[in-house]
């Protein structure tokens, strides 16, 4: 989805996002293209996750609680999100 200003310019867009579960870990991986590594921003909330870069922004419901710590890569336009459970 993507939110429209008035006027017609594109503000905001939700990355394309799957969420994996493995058990002790969540993956979360998000398709973000053009958006620079250093310009994405993720914030950990209990069980909610949030991902921001460029035009991109997406709030995530996890299926459990997870630590704060984020371990993520950035490739070809494709976030790849780790975090371990409580």
């Amino acid at each position: 989805p993507i939110q429209i200003e008035e006027g017609g310019t594109e503000v905001v867009r939700e990355p394309v996002v799957d969420v994996l579960d493995f058990g002790k870990e969540i993956v979360v991986i998000a398709e973000m293209p053009g958006v620079e590594e250093k310009d994405i921003n993720i914030s950990v909330d209990g069980r909610r996750l949030r991902i921001k870069g460029g035009q991109y922004s997406k709030t995530i419901d996890l299926p459990a609680k997870v630590d704060t710590s984020v371990r993520k890569s950035y490739k070809n336009g494709i976030l790849e999100i780790r975090l371990k459970k409580k």
